[in-house]
C-alpha cells in the first residue's frame, strides 16, 4: 500500500472496514444466522466492502443488493 493510500485508512479506517462487521449479510438478514464472510467471497458494493461465507450468498447479495444494504 503506498503512503497515500495509508494516510486515507488511517484518516477514516472505518469506512474500509467489511460492511456487518465482517457477516454474511445475506445469512444474516435471511436466517438469523450470523456467521463470518471470508474474502474468499467478497464483494464492493457502493463503496462498501461486504463478505459472504460462500459463493451463493454473494450471488443473492449481487442480484438484491437493496435488500441488505442498510441492514447492520
Amino acid at each position: 500500500a503506498s503512503l497515500e493510500n495509508k494516510l486515507k485508512f488511517d484518516r477514516e479506517p472505518a469506512k474500509y472496514a467489511p460492511a456487518a462487521g465482517g457477516s454474511d449479510i445475506v445469512l444474516l438478514v435471511d436466517h438469523q444466522d450470523d456467521k463470518e464472510g471470508t474474502l474468499d467471497f467478497a464483494s464492493w458494493y457502493r463503496g462498501r466492502l461486504y463478505l459472504f461465507s460462500n459463493q451463493t450468498n454473494m450471488n443473492v447479495f449481487m442480484k438484491t443488493p437493496a435488500l441488505y444494504v442498510g441492514v447492520e
